[in-house]
């Protein structure tokens, strides 16, 4: 009678007893270093399979970190089975163990993680051809984030003024990313300098000729020839160390004074985007006649990062259109 016909399923797992060849991915590749209580993790998955590509089940695989940072970064389990049957998020053949950072970032070639099972040595770039993946051998790379490499600045295209409109303020940004491109850890710390390169001749809102500043050693002190060094500047171009002779107004007077470039914040913090913002405040006799280097630095991992611009401090379009801006003070 079919009514009382009864049926039932049972799956069975099959699975090789010899590893031959071991793979392990880590997803995902990039992580954040781990701050308070906040952890960045990679989830590791070492696959072992027998010689004509069946996977093992059973196997103990052994998971190591092959140049950790020193930053406190482990890896747990350190030995896990591979899975005999799939489930649990994992497939025949498959062991599951989890990377987390410690406090210090990796360089970008990242830490490598090595997985190892009893009866297979360690050949790196093995690929298991024939098989539906392609693996990149027994060791994972995993970069550790927050390694400031570069730094961008931002400027806003109109400028403010000060409470009582003696001054410019130029809202700005610098942007601190690692080598991968994502953002420097939220709370890295910046600092910011500023330095007055060059200098401007110029009257009725028209820019003369440019020079370096005499300054050329930046002590803050006149020596030597500094003291009527002149030297063309172009924009961009790179503070000479030494001054050439003295051929322009000597007054035993640094020109430009350090006052001229305006202030900054001596330091600023980055959000979770990697961006700190400040204002560039400047005196509104600088604009025109002013080239600034504004630098910033960080430090990471015991070295020092730096980004710089040069630019010209500029004007309000009314103050220039007519020219409401006194003449140039230096002199050639």
């Amino acid at each position: 009678n079919p009514a009382n016909q009864t049926s039932d399923t049972l799956s069975v797992a099959m699975t090789s007893a010899t590893p031959a060849l071991i793979s392990i991915q880590a997803s995902p590749t990039i992580i954040p270093k781990s701050l308070g209580a906040s952890s960045g993790t990679s989830t590791l998955i070492a696959t072992v399979n027998d010689a004509t590509g069946n996977p093992v089940g059973g196997a103990p695989v052994f998971f190591s970190i092959i140049n950790p940072t020193g930053g406190g970064e482990t890896i747990s389990p350190v030995i896990a089975y591979t899975a005999s049957t799939s489930g649990n998020g994992l497939k025949l053949g498959e062991a599951k163990a989890t990377f987390t950072a410690g406090s210090l970032s990796s360089d970008t070639n990242g830490i490598q993680i090595r997985a190892q099972a009893l009866g297979i040595l360690p050949v790196v770039a093995t690929e298991l051809k024939g098989l539906n993946a392609t693996t990149s051998g027994n060791d994972a790379s995993i970069v550790i984030g927050g390694t400031a490499t570069s730094m961008a600045f931002g400027q806003a295209t109109s400028l403010g003024l000060n409470s009582n409109s003696t001054a410019y303020v130029l809202p700005m940004s610098v942007t601190v990313a690692d080598g991968n491109g994502n953002p420097a850890p939220a709370g890295t710390l910046v600092n910011l300098s500023l330095w007055p390169i060059a200098w401007s001749t110029g009257t009725n809102c028209t820019v003369g000729a440019s020079y370096f500043n005499e300054d050329y050693n930046e002590d803050s002190a006149l020596n030597g020839t500094e003291d009527g060094a002149r030297a063309v500047y172009t924009l961009g171009a790179s503070q000479p160390s030494i001054a050439p002779a003295s051929t322009g107004n000597k007054d035993a007077l640094i020109t430009p004074a350090n006052s001229v470039s305006g202030t900054v914040p001596s330091t600023v913090t980055t959000d979770a985007t990697g961006l700190a913002v400040f204002n560039l405040t400047y005196p509104i006799s600088s604009a025109l006649w002013t080239v600034v280097r504004l630098r910033a630095t960080t430090l990471v991992q015991g070295s020092e990062a730096i980004g710089q611009t040069q630019f010209r401090f500029g004007a309000l379009s009314t103050d220039l259109t007519p020219c409401r801006l006194p003449d140039s003070p230096h002199k050639p």
